[in-house]
């Protein structure tokens, strides 16, 4: 009986004791969290402590910084990858104090006593602490707990690696983390004291009194940009170190003002970052002072070499030593023709000689690099004379350099005509040569909404749909596939059998103050037909695939 009776004493206190629990904790589930640190806390400090080391501390005033174990630059990213991972990543599962009774677990088996990593996170007067303890079975999450909570919850292992670095790791390893138009100009000074001044020249640089080569300074502030600290050499927090670098400290890697090569950038904010590239390291490497005196790192060779050079390697051999932004025309003269051409907008040209015409952009642009590219070494007494907008004095220049296997009739945009479908009133379709066919004019009733055959001799003629869809189609745009000459005489006229052409095709627009445009089939060559268009000067030929739609019939036959 007493064993009984003691018996059901026992379950009674059990009992109780769950239900007493059950009211003093809450579910794991009611208590569930949705992340560590709740997306709405804005940190201003962070600090991450392990036991038996120096804490790491970071700041945030506008940029985050390194605080302890020393001062230093800090990788923004990797601060914002760590608040991300406490404020985004989801918990996965949850195991209140009363679930861990249950168990017969304490924090303890989680690793959660005496963490052995842990992440204050500090926003003035608040403040909310992260630990993290063991793996779970699976090893793909962790388990964890948050100050003022007494559930353990379990998180993506990812969570633990975004936290668990070391100071370097947080440290910023780019030496220039802007873009090559933040800097408006720089100084390269050696040891011997040669001094070269770089200043931006509207799109241009200048080096000293000179132009120098924008494409060069591109190349010398790429690598600035993309130099990276390979190791930390000062400072790594030993307890030893000064808060700056000693003179003996810079002088033993070359750093010091005597023997250093430096590099001072000028930046849009009106500030300065100064680099300082001393002695050799070793593996390709050297030592380098960098974040205006905050840290010795070594680099790769790159930047120093270039930073070596003389005034000579920057400087500008290029005949037209202009950036192309700047140009807003150039000639080419071929004998006595002479080909201007001019911007006409964004990304387009024209060309106001030897004719008025749109100009084929992609044909100029590049045709102006290349110009822009010239040096000495293309100069040719008999090629042709060359010059731009900023520059007047023609230069003779090599031909082929130039051109290529281009001509300078490819300047004018191929593309002819461009008419609108929905503007054209009247189409009329012309045979000529020996044919039998008739003339045949076709019109379009804005009211019927429906094409009619033009007659005069009393006959009802069908129009063929198809046949004045594809004149339509070919006029919007009617494009070449090369110019063959852009200021025709009447004697190229008879030679390309346009004179006496063998189709002709006249549009007729809506407004009746339009011109009425006429385009002239001539005769037949390789791909296609040699064509004009009335008044346009210029000789072309279309493709068969064009021309099959211009002289298509508009009219039941």
């Amino acid at each position: 009986m007493r064993a009984i009776f003691w018996l059901l004493a026992g379950t009674l206190a059990a009992v109780a004791a769950n239900v007493l629990l059950s009211m003093r904790a809450p579910s794991a589930r009611s208590m569930q969290r949705h992340s560590l640190v709740d997306p709405a806390f804005t940190a201003s400090k962070v600090t991450i402590s392990r036991a038996g080391e120096q804490p790491i501390v970071l700041e945030r005033t506008d940029r985050w910084a390194l605080v302890e174990p020393f001062a230093g630059k800090v990788d923004q990213q990797v601060v914002l990858r760590l608040l991300d991972a406490l404020s985004f990543t989801a918990v996965e599962d949850a195991l209140s104090d009363l679930e861990l009774l249950r168990l017969g677990r304490t924090r303890d088996d989680f690793a959660l006593a005496e963490p052995a990593l842990s992440v204050a996170v500090e926003d003035g007067a608040k403040s909310l602490s992260v630990y993290f303890g063991s793996a779970t079975p699976s090893s793909n999450g962790v388990y964890a707990a948050v100050s003022g909570s007494d559930v353990v919850l379990v998180v993506p292992s990812s969570v633990r690696a975004a936290a668990d670095l070391r100071a370097e790791a947080f440290r910023e390893r780019d030496i220039f983390p802007y873009e090559p138009d933040f800097v408006t100009g720089f100084d390269l000074k050696r040891a011997d004291s040669t001094l070269l001044v770089f200043t931006r020249d509207g799109d241009g640089w200048r080096v000293g009194d000179n132009t120098a080569s924008a494409s060069k300074v591109k190349e010398f502030l790429a690598l600035v940009v993309d130099a990276s600290a390979m190791d930390f050499v000062w400072p790594v927090g030993a307890s030893n170190e000064t808060s700056m670098a000693s003179a003996a400290l810079l002088s033993s890697y070359g750093l010091d003002p005597e023997s250093a090569m430096s590099v001072n950038l000028h930046c849009r904010d009106g500030a300065d970052r100064r680099i300082l590239l001393g002695n050799d390291a070793g593996d390709g490497k050297y030592y380098a002072l960098v974040h205006n005196g905050g840290a010795v790192v070594t680099l790769q060779t790159g930047l120093r070499a270039a930073a070596l050079q003389d005034a000579r390697a920057f400087s500008d051999s290029r005949l037209f030593p202009v950036e192309e932004p700047a140009v807003l025309s150039f000639t080419i003269a071929d004998g006595d023709t002479s080909y201007v051409v001019a911007r006409a907008g964004e990304g387009a040209w024209r060309l106001d000689s030897p004719v008025a015409a749109t100009a084929d952009a992609e044909f100029a642009s590049a045709l102006l690099g290349r110009i822009l590219a010239l040096t000495p070494s293309d100069l040719s007494a008999d090629g042709l004379k060359v010059s731009v907008s900023t520059n007047r004095a023609p230069i003779s220049v090599s031909a082929q350099r130039l051109l290529g296997g281009r001509r300078l009739e490819d300047l004018r945009s191929r593309e002819i005509l461009r008419i609108d479908p929905a503007l054209v009133r009247r189409l009329v379709s012309i045979p000529g040569g020996k044919s039998p066919k008739k003339p045949v004019s076709v019109v379009y009733s804005r009211e019927r909404r429906v094409w009619s055959a033009e007659t005069d001799e009393g006959r009802d003629l069908v129009v063929r749909e198809a046949g004045v869809k594809g004149v339509l189609s070919a006029l919007n745009p009617l494009k070449a596939s090369h110019v063959v000459s852009l200021k025709a005489s009447a004697s190229d006229l008879a030679r390309y059998g346009i004179e006496k052409p063998f189709h002709q095709i006249a549009v007729d627009q809506e407004k009746e103050s339009s011109v009425r445009r006429n385009i002239l089939i001539g005769a037949a060559v390789e791909g296609g037909h040699y064509a004009t268009i009335g008044s346009a000067e210029a000789i072309f030929v279309l493709p068969k695939k064009v021309v099959s739609l211009l002289v298509a019939p508009l009219v039941e036959e």
